[in-house]
């Protein structure tokens, strides 16, 4: 079966989705429009990629009757509005992380799938790949004992508008955080915390957090700890320092090089090979050779019929969302309402930041917590 994709947006993911296809058996899929906010960016995202149709605008795309799955990669805020669309359209749809900022959004939008009978899916890469099915291996079989603690630490020094403002649903833990509270989900089977305490700092006041610590409990005994930060100022160290560890009661795994892709992992001493760079040339983040793999779970999906998958599935998704915002709650960062409808100012160049604001939105290095922080706190 070869399923017919439309991009939902000329984003640098969207561009890195289609060259890990490349992959992937060729009969299997097909890229046949893309969608974005503007034509000129639609038509020169199909001529560099060799897409046959360009459309100026989502509701378009998501019209084309050619289309069986929308692949969506807009800004965050309007994932929920954007895959609504999709699936209104009776299209199946994978949408990138997070899937939406608030837990509601992401009910309706499963919920919404089941009623038209469309396929809905989190494009949370790393759930699928080779390196983290061997994560939950090892932790299943008792290779390390029961999994007493996990620490899992994102950062970047990528400090932009899409980690800092809360019109465009920023903040790290939304948009970093997925992966980490990933990471330690799968340590204790994806089980819902019975607390969570975090702090962080703030871009500014009243807007969205860029650096958090929290500290999470679970059912089983388990503890957790949480790191992101978008405020390092240099890359060179980051391979050291975006890791994960699994800490059991006879041995430990150290997701070593990368919280996202992993090239390495150690147990208990024992280094693992779990490389999977294709060396194909053109992606925007080096890492992203393994975003294919996520294709393949949806294709499989669509093909037996389902609706969600059996491996991330709607629980699943559903669990972070309710996390992510718990946490940011927990920080006292604000977080935009979540829109309905497509509107052009949350995709157009309306998101770059404004001449009236700050070139740096870092304010000086105050840690607030428990309550929003207003000015003069």
């Amino acid at each position: 079966m070869q399923i017919k994709i439309g991009i939902l947006s000329a984003a640098l993911i969207a561009n890195d989705f289609i060259i890990s296809l490349r992959n992937v058996d060729p009969s299997h899929y097909k890229f046949v429009a893309i969608g974005a906010s503007t034509l000129e960016s639609a038509k020169a995202f199909a001529l560099k990629h060799n897409i046959p149709k360009a459309y100026g605008s989502y509701e378009e795309l998501c019209k084309d009757e050619e289309i069986d799955l929308v692949y969506i990669c807009n800004r965050n805020l309007m994932h929920f509005a954007a895959a609504k669309l999709a699936i209104e359209n009776k299209k199946h749809v994978l949408v990138e992380k997070p899937f939406t900022i608030d837990p509601d959004t992401s009910k309706e939008l499963f919920a919404l799938g089941k009623k038209h009978g469309v396929f809905v899916m989190e494009a949370l890469w790393s759930r699928f790949l080779p390196s983290y099915y061997t994560v939950r291996e090892i932790i299943n079989s008792g290779q390390i004992g029961d999994v007493l603690h996990i620490s899992a630490h994102h950062f970047t020094s990528n400090f932009n508008d899409r980690l800092c403002l809360k019109r465009m649903g920023g903040g790290v833990t939304a948009d970093m955080g997925v992966y980490a509270l990933n990471s330690i989900f799968e340590g204790v089977g994806y089980q819902k915390p019975t607390n969570i305490k975090a702090f962080g700092r703030l871009s500014m006041p009243g807007e969205s957090e860029t650096s958090v610590t929290a500290i999470l409990d679970f059912p089983n005994g388990a503890t957790a700890t949480m790191m992101l930060s978008a405020r390092l100022g240099t890359r060179q160290y980051l391979d050291k320092i975006r890791i994960v560890t699994y800490i059991g009661t006879t041995g430990y795994l150290k997701v070593v090089d990368s919280i996202n892709n992993p090239t390495s992992l150690e147990v208990n001493g024992k280094v693992i090979d779990t490389n999977v760079n294709d060396n194909r040339i053109g992606y925007n983040w080096p890492i992203s050779h393994g975003l294919h793999y996520q294709f393949t779970e949806v294709r499989n999906c669509i093909m037996d019929g389902q609706l969600t998958s059996s491996l991330h599935t709607s629980k699943n998704t559903i669990l972070l969302t309710e996390t992510i915002r718990k946490v940011v709650e927990e920080v006292g960062a604000e977080v935009e309402e979540t829109p309905r409808e497509l509107v052009a100012q949350y995709y157009g160049k309306s998101n770059k930041l404004s001449a009236s604001e700050p070139k740096s939105l870092c304010i000086p290095p105050t840690i607030y917590h428990g309550t929003t922080p207003r000015d003069g706190d």
